[in-house]
């Protein structure tokens, strides 16, 4: 007699088949003891893909075909079983941009159905949302869906990314996540018409909506895709009517174009608690400049505080090069004594990821970096890729 899987070994196996809804489609038949954990793989994730505007019509038309058909299954599964919407964690919307001219008349169904899911995911325990869209594209009832979840007093989402994410004014940004007291992580990669930061506590006189209370939502991870959002988010990072605190952030990435000012308007003062900094840098071009300024200048702020115990608390710094020059100049050995200072005795690793289009000596710039070497910390990797660089 063969004796059965125990239930802990069928949901170990199934919770790591999470991305495979195939194979989770078909463990769901095998029987009763394998229907629940296939049902929470099959809906962690949902993920809402609308077809790139450029490929032929005939194509495109056929995916709109495809994803109203899969929103329509959504919603009658969430009907007929309203658990199959409390097992989803993460909701992903991605190319809601403006339709073709052709395809126009599928708009209003497409948004439609998007936003009767997310209605339906409100209030369920949905963890992670990412949005890459253009916002001002979307329907009044798609716009309001969204906003609802991200806003609702039961919402529970402590992640969010807002990527290639256009929309018209900084300050609608603003007021969308001052709302979302839970959010821990927050992905940023902005396209706005207007960069001006608003003032919270006299838009929240004007409109009469109060968001969170000053720094009461703690972020705890950080990224910004581009520089250009990085001014605005120091500034209202600043106001004490601000409902975001960085003070204690734990991981932080922030891009840098070499060539532009090395002065960073967002710099490590702000977040003193800082454990893991990652630094994507574009260094293309004939620009023979290093970003060793910009980083120095993103620690500076911490190497003047007057405290007796000025230790650094970063434990892992993470750069990654896109296009470096083949030549390694000399101003990276004031980046190597920089990370040398006692200040820095609590950083465990440095390391260097060199993307380039052709062969990058990583030896020479071991060479530049004699005290990271030496002390073990540094490590460094290097490989021909394909680079496209973040617009900002």
């Amino acid at each position: 007699m063969v004796k059965p899987i125990p239930n802990e070994l069928v949901e170990s196996i199934l919770d790591h088949l999470h991305s495979d809804k195939g194979t989770l489609l078909n463990c769901a038949l095998v029987g009763r003891a394998w229907v629940h954990s296939s049902q929470q793989g099959i809906f962690r994730e949902i993920v809402l893909d609308l077809p790139l505007p450029h490929i032929s019509i005939t194509d495109y038309t056929t995916q709109i075909e495809n994803f109203l058909k899969t929103t329509e299954w959504l919603i009658s599964s969430f009907d007929t079983s309203p658990r199959l919407a409390s097992y989803v964690r993460s909701l992903l919307l991605v190319k809601f941009r403006k339709f073709p001219e052709a395809a126009v008349s599928y708009q209003e169904a497409v948004y439609t159905a998007t936003a009767n899911i997310v209605r339906r995911l409100s209030n369920v325990g949905v963890d992670k949302v990412l949005l890459l869209v253009q916002w001002n594209d979307l329907s009044h009832s798609l716009k309001t869906a969204l906003t609802d979840m991200l806003r609702a007093p039961q919402a529970s989402v402590t992640q969010l990314s807002l990527v290639q994410f256009v929309i018209s004014t900084f300050a609608e940004v603003a007021a969308l996540l001052s709302h979302m007291p839970h959010l821990k992580m927050l992905r940023i990669g902005l396209f706005c018409a207007n960069w001006d930061v608003p003032n919270s506590s006299l838009e929240s006189a004007m409109t009469g909506t109060v968001g969170c209370p000053p720094r009461s939502i703690q972020l705890e991870k950080l990224q910004f895709d581009s520089e250009q959002e990085l001014t605005s988010f120091a500034s209202w990072f600043q106001q004490d009517c601000c409902p975001f605190s960085v003070q204690n952030l734990q991981e932080l990435e922030l891009f840098h174009y070499v060539g532009g000012s090395n002065n960073s308007v967002f710099h490590l003062g702000y977040t003193p608690n800082i454990h893991s900094l990652r630094l994507v840098i574009w260094q293309g071009g004939m620009n023979s400049d290093t970003p060793v300024p910009w980083i120095q200048s993103l620690f500076t702020p911490l190497l003047d505080l007057d405290s007796r115990d000025n230790t650094i608390s970063l434990r892992r710094l993470i750069i990654d090069l896109n296009q470096p020059h083949t030549q390694w100049n000399n101003e990276w050995a004031l980046l190597d004594a920089l990370l040398a200072k006692s200040e820095f005795v609590q950083l465990e690793t440095v390391q260097f990821n060199l993307l380039a289009s052709y062969y990058v000596s990583w030896e020479s710039l071991k060479e530049k970096l004699p005290l990271l070497d030496g002390s073990g910390k540094l490590k460094v990797s290097g490989r021909a890729k394909r680079v496209i660089i973040r617009s900002g």
